[in-house]
């Protein structure tokens, strides 16, 4: 292998490690009444320390997204509007793609996707609405034990807090769907939260062994050098006195 494709391989691996993007939830269930819009939220992030440049679509003419192209700055999150349009009574599946790319690099991009199932219902009978109801009341609870974990390693959970806050102001108006979009986002930012600061502690403690790492060499390599001086002084000394015994002589 050549110098130049050596670093043109380097280049790809760093590239490609450099692009990591998520999308919350990877699966959605979703419960709606026929003929009528509804709006979903989905969250994108990414875990990397380059801005990537997101487009989401999907595979369906009766959703909207909003927005369509996003600029992720470092560890930052985004929360992506689905506005489903009408439907009559049955059950609809959708796919929506998230695809990243960075900046400046050409033919380099990584994908990831949320798939949907919707049941469409003429009318949201008790059960459906109980369902619906259980499912807002999990994922509340879900976020609550997120955050909480965040908030043990000392993440700033304020934001995920404001929005849990919005989730269980929507579940007590009985607007369950946007309870579990909204306690869905805070369990997603909670969670990066919660990663991030795994990683700035484990790269806090990385650079603290590295530290002592070079402390304890730099310490060794004078401790040698001052044996070896103090040795080579002795034998200075030793030749003085052994020239000075031979003279006497």
């Amino acid at each position: 292998m050549t110098l130049a494709a050596f670093i043109m391989f380097f280049q790809f691996v760093y590239y490609v490690s450099a692009i990591s993007i998520g999308v919350s939830p990877a699966e959605k269930e979703v419960s709606i009444q026929a003929r009528k819009s509804t709006v979903i939220f989905i969250t994108i992030s990414q875990s990397s320390d380059k801005n990537e440049i997101v487009t989401i679509t999907t595979d369906v003419p009766w959703i909207e997204v909003e927005p369509t192209t996003v600029n992720l700055e470092p560890f930052g999150q985004e929360f992506i509007k689905l506005k489903i349009q009408p439907l009559q009574p049955g059950t609809y599946n959708a796919t929506v793609r998230v695809s990243a790319s960075l900046p400046g690099v050409i033919g380099l991009t990584s994908i990831v996707s949320s798939k949907l199932s919707l049941s469409v219902y003429e009318t949201l009978t008790p059960q459906i609405k109980e369902i619906i109801k259980n499912n807002a009341q999990e994922l509340i609870e879900k976020a609550k034990e997120a955050i909480k974990n965040a908030r043990k390693i000392g993440a700033d959970t304020t934001e995920a807090e404001k929005i849990l806050a919005q989730a269980l102001e929507q579940f007590e108006k009985e607007n369950y769907e946007e309870s579990s979009n909204l306690a869905q986002a805070a369990f997603t930012i909670a969670t990066i939260l919660y990663n991030q600061t795994v990683d700035e502690k484990s790269s806090v403690l990385i650079t603290f062994m590295n530290l002592f790492l070079i402390t304890i060499s730099v310490s060794a390599i004078l401790i040698v050098g001052i044996i070896y001086w103090r040795l080579k002084k002795k034998g200075r000394k030793n030749i003085i006195s052994n020239k000075v015994i031979v003279k006497g002589l």
